[in-house]
């Protein structure tokens, strides 16, 4: 049995939030130049400025997917040192304890098909680095307590509410940096109609995302809680009751997105 002392158990936690935000932003990323920013830039009609629109984002998209990436290797050396330093030294024990070793083997196995194929400009790059990034996702479900809990079932629902809040979280930081590019390649009017689409497209999937994370997320509640009294007693149903409050916020703020800014762009195209 290991013994972790709660300065190790804190430094392993927080790793872990910098493991699983670093994840979010990636799968975002690659999601949201497939699924909404191609579609919202076909209403650009002038194809150099088109391409040069694309060629803008990719490059920021692949500067920041190879800083999370070195990240996440960073993480994953960080994570395996401080399960050495909890087994007193004994890197075999550490890396054979479990399925720890397989784990980060996958995940770095994983990280270095994304490096390779980050910058590739192969028109299967975007489906490619999502399947990574989705698998990626997995990893974190088989470390989780899903996993422990030894109900197959409940690692699938991990992992689809993960993935459905990495699409929809991880995707704000690229829509608001696109946003911002956008004011360079394209005037007033143009800009109006683009952001328009972008904004539109990015609503529908995030509407989706967030059906998919109220459903996930309730059936794994009614799994891991024995009653409604467990929301603030229990560590999963604090948890629980944290995430609520930050998913009511970003709908909050997708609303107003959906029905305030996007009829005002409308408007102005």
């Amino acid at each position: 049995m290991i013994e972790i002392n709660n300065v190790s158990f804190f430094l392993i936690a927080l790793l872990r939030w910098f493991e699983i935000a670093a994840v979010l932003l990636l799968v975002g990323i690659v999601t949201f130049r497939e699924i909404s920013y191609l579609p919202a830039l076909q209403l650009v009609k002038h194809r150099p400025t088109r391409v040069q629109i694309l060629a803008a984002q990719d490059r920021h998209t692949v500067i920041y997917l190879r800083f999370l990436l070195y990240l996440l290797i960073l993480l994953q050396c960080s994570v395996v040192l401080s399960r050495i330093f909890v087994m007193k030294g004994d890197i075999l024990l550490a890396l054979s304890d479990g399925i720890f070793g397989i784990i980060v083997g996958a995940k770095l196995f994983l990280i270095g098909l994304l490096l390779t194929f980050a910058a590739s400009k192969s028109t299967w790059r975007g489906p490619l680095l999502f399947s990574l990034g989705s698998l990626l996702c997995l990893t974190g479900s088989f470390s989780g307590h899903a996993f422990a809990s030894g109900e197959i079932h409940l690692v699938l629902t991990d992992w689809l509410h993960f993935t459905a809040v990495s699409v929809w979280a991880g995707g704000l930081l690229p829509l608001r940096d696109a946003a911002h590019r956008s004011r360079t390649h394209l005037e007033p009017a143009k800009r109006a109609v683009f952001l328009s689409r972008l904004i539109e497209v990015f609503s529908i999937w995030a509407i989706l995302c967030v059906m998919t994370i109220v459903m996930t997320g309730s059936f794994n509640a009614m799994i891991y809680l024995e009653s409604v009294d467990d929301i603030l007693e229990a560590a999963y149903g604090k948890l629980l009751f944290i995430k609520l409050v930050i998913v009511s916020i970003a709908i909050g703020l997708g609303g107003v997105s959906r029905f305030y800014i996007l009829p005002r762009l409308r408007k102005i195209s």
